[in-house]
């Protein structure tokens, strides 16, 4: 019994090693995918710590590490919980519910990750089908994927569509008209995003991004320092603007992590989740590993209508419908995030370092 309370410790001391180094590593300001690694499994890092706590506690050991470790371990576990509140339903909602029923000035959209490797259309379109968004981003789009979309364009007329076989393709379909659409290349001249602008059916102008940057894991990128920049330069494009602007796709971030909070800040806009839920959209075959990679942040001339993580389309990401109206006081209740002079900098730091 002695051997396997010994071994039984040592295995907790071993995964106890690991979850505070994951807390405390993602504080460092490194790209490196080692590091930014830890800014993903927040909820499972801080559920960890509590359960070996508890097995600590269990052993009754009693010795000086265990209760240095133990200490360790739920203020790991404390400061995890304290980055992912703002993503649970106890928290103030940073976006309003929608108080009209004015459709004229409503946008529904879809964004949809569909894994370049999956060859099952019908579950996406039957989901178009029931929810009948107005515009969908779709990520990972190859010459099958347009090909098996083509249907769509009877009810979606304006579309750019950039199909690739290296996973970074993109395709967006509106049934509302598109004023000057392009598509641009941020950061690398394989991983593009859409920039339009839309006509709302009251004739209002809203601003569109879609993005979906290249991840910082092995075989794709070793830090995360093209991702970062593409979403800043996103951001220092929209900051200050009067326009109604809406950003959207698979960010291949978290809703938490410190690059997409600066997004925030820098860009000024707001996330629709923050009070409401996490809206996992990633890894959709282990439920235990679960993330919120595909985003929809708008400006605060936006209140929510809806917002929903849709069925599996047998891709590794679920869909994600929101429905936003635009609303002429919404921006007189509701703060935009603001960017402070070291923010600032840090984000330049960033644009800067993947030009040279």
């Amino acid at each position: 019994m002695d051997i396997l309370k010994f071994f039984t410790r040592v295995v907790v001391y071993l995964f106890s090693i690991i979850c505070v180094l994951l807390t405390l590593l993602p504080l460092l300001k490194f790209s490196h995918w080692t590091i930014r690694i830890g800014d993903f499994p927040r909820v499972q890092i801080g559920v960890l710590c509590l359960i070996l706590s508890l097995i600590l506690a269990a052993l009754r050991t009693f010795q000086i590490t265990d209760l240095i470790l133990v200490a360790a371990l739920l203020c790991s576990a404390l400061y995890q919980f304290y980055r992912i509140y703002p993503y649970t339903f106890i928290a103030a909602r940073e976006v309003e519910a929608s108080k009209t029923n004015d459709t004229s000035s409503n946008i529904k959209l879809l964004i949809a990750n569909v894994l370049i490797e999956n060859r099952d259309s019908e579950k996406l379109l039957s989901l178009i089908e029931e929810y009948d968004p107005d515009v969908i981003l779709l990520a990972e789009v190859d010459g099958w994927w347009i090909e098996a979309t083509k249907q769509l364009e009877e009810r979606y007329p304006f579309t750019v569509l950039h199909p690739l076989d290296n996973a970074y393709g993109i395709a967006f379909f509106s049934k509302l008209e598109l004023v000057s659409p392009r598509l641009r290349f941020l950061v690398e001249k394989d991983v593009p995003s859409v920039e339009t602008e839309i006509k709302l059916r009251n004739g209002k102008i809203i601003n569109f991004y879609g993005l979906h940057p290249r991840p910082p894991i092995p075989g794709e990128k070793l830090s995360s320092e093209t991702r970062d920049a593409e979403l800043l330069i996103a951001a220092k494009e929209i900051q200050g603007s009067d326009q109604p602007t809406i950003v959207a796709g698979d960010f291949n971030d978290v809703a938490w992590s410190e690059t997409t909070r600066l997004f925030q800040r820098i860009s000024g806009l707001l996330d629709a989740r923050i009070g409401r839920g996490f809206y996992n959209t990633f890894h959709a075959d282990h439920f235990f590993l679960r993330f919120p990679l595909d985003h929809v942040f708008q400006s605060n001339h936006f209140r929510l209508d809806e917002i929903q993580r849709l069925g599996s389309i047998n891709s590794d990401h679920f869909p994600i419908f929101v429905s936003l109206t635009l609303e002429s006081t919404a921006d007189i209740t509701q703060d935009e995030p603001e960017s402070n002079e070291a923010e600032e900098k840090e984000a330049n730091q960033k644009i800067e370092e993947v030009k040279e």
